[in-house]
């Protein structure tokens, strides 16, 4: 399935009357979803912190790029609005960052990897999104931002394809109000009703 980014890093997958021999099934017989569970829980909690990791790192570019652009000759950086947008970003990745940890850190001493994951996933996918949308706040359609001109046009491709790419953040491994329906479940045990 094409994203709106031109890439294709989705695909619906249908199985009509598959036949599996005993052997090679994981588990028991009709506990696949289970399983599934298991493994996803291994998929988000750990997949936040190589994620920060990247957030943190395109934080880092947009910071420099304020510090290139410019508008009416004061470079983006020293508009106090502009520095707001960055720091309310930089807190996002931080926390994102710690929470990760503090989440990973019992499954790398053996133990298991359980509904905390999908806390990190909300997390994770809400703070890319902010990222990017903090990229095209400071640097495409805010009050302040610049004047694009042909010496930025490669970055905002970039930015574009980045904010366009994080709109996908809070659907893949688990639409928002899926990881919400886990949390008020599986950590909050909240009334189903």
């Amino acid at each position: 399935m094409t994203q709106i980014t031109g890439h294709a890093e989705f695909c619906e997958l249908f199985l009509d009357d598959v036949v599996v021999a005993r052997d090679n099934l994981l588990g028991e017989l009709g506990q696949g979803w289970k399983i599934a569970m298991h493994t996803l829980g291994h998929e988000r909690g750990t997949a936040a912190l190589p994620r920060q990791v990247k957030l943190r790192t395109l934080l880092d570019r947009l910071v420099g790029d304020t510090h290139t652009r410019h508008v009416n000759g004061r470079a983006l950086i020293e508009d106090e609005a502009v520095q707001l947008e960055l720091a309310r970003a930089l807190v996002a990745v931080e926390a994102l960052k710690h929470h990760s940890y503090r989440t990973v850190g019992p499954f790398l001493n053996g133990g298991q990897v359980g509904p905390d994951s999908s806390t990190v996933k909300l997390l994770m996918s809400e703070t890319e999104q902010r990222v990017a949308a903090t990229a095209m706040a400071v640097l495409g359609t805010s009050p302040y931002a610049p004047e694009t001109g042909a010496e930025h046009a490669d970055d905002d491709d970039f930015w574009l394809e980045t904010y366009l790419y994080s709109r996908a953040a809070t659907v893949y491994g688990g639409t928002q109000q899926i990881q919400r329906n886990i949390i008020a479940d599986r950590i909050l045990g909240l009334p189903k009703e």
